[in-house]
């Protein structure tokens, strides 16, 4: 699994839903049910099923959430949020699109390139 469908599917299994775990993340309703459907279709078996119109973990979903909240836990934070987050030691490390910039915390490159926009053909850009 990708750390985003991680992140999807941890959300859906605390939250129980599919429209509050996308409140949590601050994404759509069709962008959590997106990465899920792409989780399962990678992971080849079921995560969740409808059962009386609301989402009920498989029993292989409740074995794979045990491993992911031993593992890693991604957040999605604004800097000043994760400067924050690392100095009250809420989190161990941060990614950032620019440095800090705070004395108290160091920050070292780990990759470069270019961020693009993406629209439908024929959509003018903003």
């Amino acid at each position: 699994m990708r750390l985003r469908q991680i992140e999807v599917f941890r959300a859906v299994m605390l939250t129980g839903t599919v429209s509050e775990a996308a409140r949590l993340l601050h994404v759509s309703q069709p962008v959590v049910t997106r990465v899920l459907q792409h989780a399962e279709a990678s992971l080849g078996f079921r995560l969740f099923e409808r059962v009386r119109g609301r989402l009920q973990a498989t029993p292989e979903a409740n074995a794979l959430y045990g491993d992911v909240e031993r593992q890693v836990q991604v957040l999605t934070h604004h800097t000043g949020e994760i400067v924050g987050a690392l100095l009250a030691n809420q989190i161990d490390l941060g990614f950032a699109f620019a440095p800090p910039g705070h004395e108290a915390i160091s920050s070292e490159p780990v990759a470069s390139g270019r961020m693009l926009l993406a629209v439908p053909r024929g959509q003018p850009l903003p």
